[in-house]
């Protein structure tokens, strides 16, 4: 009987070293360069949430109007597209400068909102910190 039970305790650690040496291996093959790849797309995810809920709110607010908001979500997601093809960097860089809180201003003057509904976008806007779309 003990001769059984310290087969499987040799037969358990031996298991666990070849389930840790596994994980060890995916974690070292990583490429260093997909982790910045992954930040910056966090970086847009979170300011397109932002964006999103803002409209949204605003829409429910009777601030905007439903074609007011599809009309927005339109613009912002024609400027974050790279129609040049080139680097998957530069993808980000389209994005992050299409969901700049100065982009507000654009869609004003493209009449697609007034100046009064630009101006509650952008004080909504601004309270959520989008700086780091600068960099």
């Amino acid at each position: 009987m003990k001769k059984i039970q310290k087969y499987i305790s040799i037969l358990c650690i031996v298991f666990l070293f070849l389930v840790i040496s596994v994980n060890i291996n995916s974690y070292a093959n990583e490429p260093i360069m997909e982790y910045k790849f992954t930040v910056e797309q966090q970086k847009v995810k979170r300011a397109e949430f932002i964006w999103r809920i803002c409209i949204e709110k605003l829409r429910q607010e009777k601030v905007l109007s439903n074609t007011d908001a599809k009309a927005i979500n339109k613009y912002i997601s024609d400027k974050m597209e790279n129609k040049r093809y080139e680097a998957h960097i530069n993808n980000y860089k389209y994005q992050k400068n299409a969901l700049k809180i100065k982009n507000v201003d654009n869609i004003v003057s493209k009449n697609i909102i007034t100046k009064e509904q630009g101006e509650i976008l952008k004080k909504e806007l601004s309270k959520y910190n989008l700086n780091n779309l600068e960099y």
